[in-house]
């Protein structure tokens, strides 16, 4: 009985020791995942880290994706944009206001200082061939006297 009791000891105290040392291993583990994770999620509660981690990959892919990343099966879209730039003379004072870019294609708000340059503008964005359509619309002569436009290119695959 006493023999019986003994190894009951010995093995709850074994069991105890291994649990103990699996402990102090998450600990120890917790604590390298924070340390490395600290310059990315600095404000990261203990336990979140991981999952904040994960949502800034998921961010950075979505804006990897939308700017042509390695993942992208489109064109890149920052060719697009040096494209459009060559597109244009560059003799033409053109100031682009806001540009976004989406699903759709790009869109962009412009100012120019004549008509004439907004027709330029036009023909020269209609003979990209990375975009099935371009269009110019909205042009009017703004409250400076600078003439404003809008200008959409959908991508050829749409």
């Amino acid at each position: 009985l006493y023999i019986a009791a003994a190894t009951l000891l010995i093995l709850l105290g074994s069991w105890g020791v291994f649990v103990a040392e699996r402990r102090a291993e998450l600990s120890a583990l917790r604590q390298d995942i924070s340390r490395a994770t600290r310059k990315i999620a600095p404000k990261a509660v203990p336990g979140t880290e991981v999952r904040r981690v994960r949502a800034k990959l998921e961010a950075l892919e979505k804006r990897s994706a939308m700017l042509g990343g390695a993942g992208s099966a489109s064109a890149r879209t920052l060719d697009h944009l040096f494209a459009i730039h060559q597109a244009i003379p560059g003799e033409i004072p053109l100031e682009i206001v806001e540009l976004t870019i989406d699903d759709t294609g790009i869109h962009f708000r412009g100012r120019t200082d004549t008509f004439e340059s907004v027709d330029i503008v036009t023909r020269g964005l209609e003979a990209l061939p990375a975009f099935a359509a371009a269009r110019v619309q909205d042009v009017k002569s703004g409250v400076d006297g600078r003439i404003e436009f809008r200008a959409t290119l959908a991508p050829e695959d749409r």
